[in-house]
């Protein structure tokens, strides 16, 4: 929560690496001030530091960079006039962090692009991607993002009309509120809900 501090390092660490050769630091770095911004919903400085990062991640041969930037690209995109690229981003950065076994970014990966479907009405794509996320979250020992793809399928089934199958994961929601010790956003929307 101390996005100001952050900031400060992650132009600390900019600054430093920009004065030396190129490197798949670099490309980190630059992925991850991409990220900040996709968090923050500032989609354009977003979907630009992205595109360094990748174009760098590229020229290196950096297969984690590319999949991390393509993640904070494509989520940054799919408000735009060309949510397709960013849907076809957020694919590619699954199948990779999938192949290279990153279980984060492929967490991160299946959470954005379900986002980003039901974003366009697209509830019957999005639905078996939030059920991979949560067999893939319990298989890797993510309890975070179990939360999230719980939240993501209750939401999915109330708003097609499955109160009762609503009902019934909700206590699978619960059970997972009351035991995780993490992040308080998945926690926040899983009492919201």
């Amino acid at each position: 929560g101390e996005r100001a501090t952050s900031w400060q390092h992650y132009y600390q660490a900019l600054s430093i690496l920009e004065g030396e050769p190129e490197s798949v630091e670099l490309a980190q770095a630059l992925s991850a001030i991409s990220q900040m911004h996709m968090l923050a919903s500032e989609d354009e400085p977003a979907i630009a530091w992205g595109e360094r990062a990748l174009a760098l991640a590229q020229r290196l041969g950096a297969t984690e960079v590319v999949a991390h930037a393509s993640n904070n690209i494509g989520a940054a995109l799919v408000s735009s006039p060309d949510p397709e690229r960013g849907l076809a981003l957020l694919r590619e950065s699954l199948r990779l962090a999938l192949s290279l076994n990153i279980p984060h970014d492929a967490c991160r990966a299946y959470g954005n692009l379900g986002e980003a479907l039901v974003r366009h009405g697209r509830y019957g794509e999005a639905e078996p991607l939030f059920d991979q996320l949560l067999g893939y979250a319990i298989q890797v020992g993510t309890a975070m993002y179990q939360g999230v793809a719980l939240v993501r399928l209750i939401e999915l089934d109330w708003w097609q009309g499955r109160w009762a199958a609503a009902m019934t994961r909700r206590r699978s929601l619960q059970l997972w509120r009351d035991e995780f010790q993490g992040a308080a956003v998945p926690k926040v929307w899983a009492s919201t809900l």
